[in-house]
C-alpha cells in the first residue's frame, strides 16, 4: 500500500515486508541483502521509509530494544500504582526509554521511532500522563518524563497519526493545571509542538481544545522567565499556524492564526521580547519567539494592534542586538518582513530606521542565505507600491547593498544541485527588491544601470533559473530593457 505523508510517498510496513520476503524468494537472496535492495529501490522510487522498521519481519518489533523499554515503562507504571514501587523508578524507566527514542543518530532514531509506533507508546505515554496529571503536582517529576517521552515518540508521523482528540485535550489541561510549574510547560508545550509538525488535524484539535489560552495563561506566570519552556510554548504556537502538512486538500492555519491572537498569543510572546534580560536575551529565545509571532501576524488588525503595543520597536531592536547572528537575523527580519504587509506597519518600520538596520542586516549576514532572503524580502516589502520607501532605501543605501549580495554571489563557484540551493531564494528576493524599486520610481532606473544591475539580474537568471528567471525578467524589464528574457 502507498499512500503521502508529509509530501513524500510511503509505504505501510506490510508492504515492506513483502518486498523483503518477495527479494528472498525469487533472487534467493540473505536476509540482509534482501532488506537493504528493498530499502534502495524504495528510496530510488521517492518513497520516504522514516516509520519504516527495516528489518526481516519488521512487523513483529516486540524483541526490539524500544519494545522492551516500553514494556519496562508500563510495568513500573503498573507497580507503582500498586504502591509496590516509587515514582523514582517510573520515572527511570521513562528516561530509559526516552534515550532509546531520542537518539541522535538519525537511522538509529527513525528505526526506534517506527517500533515505538508500532507499539502503542503514543496510546501508553498519554494514558499515564493522564493517570499523572489527576494525581496533581506530588507526581510532577514523573509527569514530567511522561511527556518528554511522548513528544520524542511524536517525532514520527506515523505516531503523531495515532494522536487522539481526547490526547490534545489532555496536553492543554495539563498546561492549565500545571501553569505554575515551568518545567512542565516546557514539556507540555513540546509534546503539543511535535503532534502538531505537519498534522493538519492535530493542529486543529490542539487550537480548538483550547491550548492557545493554556499558554497564554502560562506565559504570564513563571513560564515567562524559564527559556526552554518560552521556546516550547513558542513552538506550540507556530505550528498550528504554519501550513506545513500537504495532504489535506485545504489548511486552517489562517484560522488556527487568528484564534491564537485572539487568545492573547501576540501580547504574551511580545511581553517576553520586550522584558528581553538575563536568560531571556538568549538568541535561540529570540529567535523562537520572532518564529511564532510572524506565523500569528495573519491579518492587518493583528499586525496594527502588535505595532501598537511598541512590537516594531521592540523587533527593530531585537535585530539590532542580533545582527551578527543568522537565526536571530533571519527570524526577526522574517517577522517583520510579515508586519510590512501593513500599510501603516510599513511606514513606521520606514520612519524607525529598518533601512539603515537592513544594510548593516546584509553585511552582517553576507555568508548567510535564509537571512539574507528575510533581509531583502523585508526590503522589497517596504518597497512594495511605495515609491517614498525607495527613495528613501536608495538614500541610505539598501540598493547598493542589494548588488552587492548579488555580485557575490554572481563570483561565487557553482554549487553541485544549485537549483535547489538556499542561494537561489535569497537572489530571488534580491531580483524583486530592484523591481519594486524602480516600478513606480523610474527617477532610480538610471543609477542602478549605471551601477550594474543588468548584467547581475542576468547572472541571476542563469545561474537560478527556476527561483529567479521571471522575477528577474520584470526586474530587467521595469528597468527599461526590452530584452529582458534569459540569455543563454
Amino acid at each position: 500500500m502507498v499512500g503521502i505523508t508529509a509530501g513524500r510517498k510511503a509505504i505501510s510496513q506490510e508492504t515492506f515486508d513483502s518486498a523483503v520476503e518477495e527479494n528472498i524468494a525469487e533472487f534467493d537472496m540473505e536476509a540482509g541483502e534482501a532488506v537493504t535492495s528493498a530499502v534502495e529501490e524504495f528510496k530510488l522510487q521517492g518513497v520516504d521509509l522514516s516509520c519504516i522498521i527495516r528489518a526481516r519481519g519488521g512487523g513483529n518489533a516486540d524483541k526490539h530494544p524500544v519494545a522492551q523499554a516500553l514494556a519496562c515503562v508500563l510495568q513500573a507504571a503498573d507497580t507503582q500504582a500498586r504502591k509496590a514501587s516509587t515514582a523514582a523508578d517510573l520515572t527511570k524507566a521513562l528516561a530509559a526509554f526516552t534515550d532509546l527514542v531520542a537518539c541522535e543518530d538519525k537511522d538509529t532514531r527513525a528505526q526506534a521511532l517506527a517500533v515505538a509506533a508500532k507499539q502503542g507508546a503514543v496510546a501508553h505515554l498519554a494514558a499515564l500522563a493522564r493517570t499523572l496529571n489527576d494525581h496533581g503536582a506530588a507526581n510532577a517529576p514523573a509527569l514530567v518524563a511522561a511527556l518528554a517521552a511522548l513528544a520524542a515518540v511524536l517525532g514520527c508521523d506515523a505516531a503523531r497519526s495515532k494522536l487522539t482528540d481526547v490526547d490534545a485535550t489532555l496536553l492543554c489541561s495539563v498546561v492549565e493545571r500545571h501553569a505554575d510549574d515551568a518545567a512542565v510547560v516546557e514539556v507540555a508545550a513540546r509534546a503539543a509542538a511535535a503532534a502538531a509538525d505537519k498534522h493538519e488535524g492535530n493542529k486543529c484539535a490542539l487550537v480548538d481544545a483550547g491550548l492557545g489560552e493554556r499558554l497564554v495563561t502560562a506565559l504570564g506566570g513563571p513560564a515567562a522567565g524559564h527559556p526552554g519552556a518560552v521556546i516550547a510554548a513558542s513552538a506550540a504556537l507556530r505550528s498550528p499556524a504554519t501550513a506545513d502538512d500537504v495532504r489535506p486538500v485545504t489548511s486552517r492555519a489562517f484560522q488556527n492564526g487568528r484564534m491564537l491572537a485572539k487568545a492573547g498569543a501576540p501580547a504574551a510572546l511580545l511581553a517576553i521580547l520586550q522584558r528581553g534580560d538575563g536568560e531571556l536575551a538568549r538568541p535561540d529565545v529570540a529567535a523562537a519567539v520572532c518564529g511564532a509571532l510572524k506565523r500569528l501576524a495573519v491579518n492587518d488588525e493583528i499586525c496594527v494592534e502588535f505595532a501598537d503595543a511598541g512590537g516594531v520597536d521592540t523587533c527593530l531592536q531585537v535585530l539590532r542586538q542580533g545582527l551578527g547572528i543568522a537565526a536571530v537575523v533571519r527570524s526577526a527580519a522574517g517577522l517583520l518582513r510579515q508586519l510590512a504587509g501593513s500599510d501603516s506597519v510599513k511606514a513606521a518600520l520606514v520612519a524607525g530606521g529598518s533601512l539603515q538596520l537592513i544594510v548593516r542586516a546584509l553585511s552582517a549576514q553576507a555568508a548567510s542565505p535564509g537571512a539574507l532572503e528575510q533581509v531583502m524580502g523585508l526590503l522589497s516589502t517596504l518597497m512594495l507600491r511605495n515609491p517614498e520607501a525607495a527613495a528613501a532605501a536608495a538614500e541610505a543605501g539598501c540598493l547598493e547593498a542589494v548588488l552587492e549580495v548579488m555580485a557575490a554571489d554572481a563570483d561565487a563557484a557553482p554549487e553541485p544541485g544549485d537549483t535547489r540551493s538556499a542561494a537561489q531564494w535569497a537572489q530571488r528576493q534580491a531580483c524583486m527588491a530592484l523591481r519594486n524599486a524602480v516600478a513606480r520610481s523610474p527617477e532610480l532606473r538610471a543609477p542602478l544601470l549605471a551601477a550594474g544591475a543588468e548584467p547581475l539580474l542576468r547572472a541571476a537568471q542563469r545561474r537560478h533559473p527556476a527561483a529567479c528567471a521571471e522575477v528577474g525578467a520584470a526586474a530587467l524589464r521595469d528597468l527599461g530593457l526590452e530584452d529582458y528574457l534569459v540569455q543563454c
